[in-house]
């Protein structure tokens, strides 16, 4: 499955669903506005998220109600003590 350029019709919670349901694995982008963020996953699994900007791929899916505060700082901290482990699919 390859979605390129505007996803319209897609939410952000489709994608994840569909990236978990079938163990994908690539590369997501996510842009919002002048925000954008980079999701790598293996068979589901994240293994890398990532921003340029000043603003964490995290803070973004806290602002898209995706996350909690709470679930981003135990991750944030999960992510510490395994740096080369991939985190859980959403």
């Amino acid at each position: 499955m390859l979605m390129g350029g505007n996803s319209t019709g897609f939410s952000i919670q489709d994608v994840m669903l569909i990236i978990g349901v079938q163990s994908r694995t690539g590369e997501l982008v996510l842009e919002s506005g002048n925000n954008i963020g980079t999701v790598l996953f293996y068979k589901s699994k994240v293994l890398h998220a990532s921003s340029p900007y000043s603003r964490a791929i995290g803070d973004l899916l806290v602002e898209a109600g995706m996350l909690t505060e709470t679930d981003l700082i135990e991750t944030l901290m999960l992510q510490k003590k395994t740096q080369n482990s991939p985190l859980a699919a959403f």
